[in-house]
């Protein structure tokens, strides 16, 4: 019994879906394809923002379908939706956790999880969490296809 009740608490812990560890100090870019919108995500680990649940001003995101980024653009806290919010630098927004194995992130309207071994990508509605998206990542900024 003792036997029995230690194994049910190894899996318990071992399935939890807290991320293990935070990769410190990193810098990563990524291009992620989902439907017809393309997001270009920067993480960095420069966690100094508070206001709104914010994660830093290193952390951003620009979503866009037909026209090049504007990545020099200073990032926007007001969300915006439909056609406004194209080609428009927003923070990324908490939970947010690097780990050597996934990505977690928040946009306005969504929260991520990147898997870093397949880079595959699966987005669940903050308003509705059984509205589920997917899509697919890239390491750095894929930008030729605007060319």
């Amino acid at each position: 019994m003792k036997k029995l009740s230690l194994l049910a608490i190894f899996l318990v812990v071992s399935c939890s879906s807290i991320p293990k560890t935070t990769i410190p100090n990193h810098n990563i870019q990524l291009t992620c394809e989902v439907g017809s919108r393309y997001f270009f995500i920067n993480l960095q680990d420069v966690p100094k923002k508070s206001f709104l649940d914010l994660v830093s001003d290193n952390a951003w995101y620009v979503m866009s379908r037909t026209t090049m980024p504007d990545f020099n653009q200073k990032p926007s806290i007001t969300p915006t939706w439909g056609a406004a919010d194209e080609n428009v630098k927003r923070f990324l927004g908490k939970p947010y956790s690097v780990t050597d194995d996934m990505l977690y992130f928040s946009t306005y309207s969504h929260t991520w999880e990147v898997n870093r071994i397949n880079m595959q990508t699966i987005l669940f509605e903050r308003m509705n969490k059984n509205n589920v998206v997917v899509g697919t990542c890239e390491y750095g900024f894929q930008t030729e296809q605007f060319k």
